[in-house]
């Protein structure tokens, strides 16, 4: 239930969605299959576990306001149609016209032939759903994705349900290339250590990718010798492990032992109970973890502008 990933974005204006019913914002835009001859649709489900529950999973109490925090999983639902099916149908369909007509097929009617194979083709398609959730904690926004364009999907479709969501990404005042590069040279600040997965790129954009190793080895600090410099470096806090990238998402998201037994403890006798309490401390052991990361990287930077 833990999120895995984590993209963080910060919410610029928090009191824009004071007035903002989320939960009927939501229902406006329930999942669905898309229809026969739609390649995809998108929308909101239940985050909880099973069947019914509401399209949020509240985790403090308040309507909208900067100490709410809710859970969302957006799903998108989309029509997979193999390349190699469509290629098969369409050269067996211009061979049918060549025989017929003794003439070749050219690439404008090939175009329109694979637009209607397509077309034909579609009510048959399976159907592939992808679940996304997110968590508005405060003005931070989490995605639970390690994919830029995925995250930006769910990010708009939010803002469609809600009408607004002035969002844009985390920026900090130094790069993880720079502080990062440091902590394997100096050590990492108090709090935190490092792991054993390390990502570098040198001049001329080559990498360096480190599995099960000493990040301060001495092949490591060679590397940063000949100029390498961080890109991605898994780090722990005590409660979490994560690798934390460049784009300062965090991959790999692990509990720590601290973390599962406190989950472990929890004793309620409805699941949607268990759900709830998993995601209360999912919320306060994220908050730490993004507050270290933002005071090590030197606190937060004026970002370029809101995503559109």
């Amino acid at each position: 239930m833990f999120f895995k990933n984590a993209r963080i974005y910060r919410i610029t204006d928090i009191a824009a969605l004071a007035g903002v019913d989320i939960h009927a914002a939501l229902e406006q835009h329930p999942a669905s299959d898309p229809g026969a001859q739609s390649l995809s649709a998108e929308g909101w489900v239940s985050p909880y576990p099973g069947v019914g529950g509401g399209l949020i999973l509240p985790v403090a109490e308040g309507p909208s306001t900067a100490t709410y925090s809710v859970v969302m999983v957006h799903q998108e639902a989309a029509r997979i149609l193999p390349p190699a099916v469509i290629r098969d149908k369409l050269n067996e369909r211009c061979a049918e016209i060549q025989k017929r007509e003794g003439r070749p097929v050219g690439r404008k009617e090939r175009a329109d032939l694979k637009d209607q194979i397509t077309f034909e083709l579609l009510p048959q398609a399976f159907i592939k759903r992808t679940r996304t959730r997110l968590l508005m904690m405060g003005d931070y926004l989490v995605v639970d994705t390690a994919s830029p364009a995925r995250a930006e999907q769910v990010i708009s479709c939010l803002r469609r349900a809600l009408g607004t969501l002035p969002v844009q990404p985390l920026t900090l005042e130094n790069s993880l290339q720079v502080v990062g590069t440091e902590w394997l040279r100096a050590g990492p600040p108090a709090g935190l250590e490092l792991g054993d997965r390390l990502h570098l790129v040198g001049p001329d954009d080559c990498r360096a990718v480190f599995t099960n190793v000493d990040c301060n080895c001495e092949e490591v600090l060679a590397h940063l010798d000949q100029g390498f410099v961080v890109s991605r470096i898994e780090v722990a806090n005590g409660e979490l492990a994560f690798c934390l990238d460049a784009d300062l998402s965090l991959r790999r998201v692990q509990m720590l032992d601290l973390v599962q037994e406190k989950i472990s403890g929890i004793d309620v006798e409805h699941a949607a109970e268990e759900a709830e309490a998993t995601y209360t401390i999912m919320v306060a052991t994220l908050t730490e973890a993004l507050d270290q990361m933002v005071a090590a990287l030197g606190g937060e930077a004026d970002a370029p502008g809101e995503m559109a």
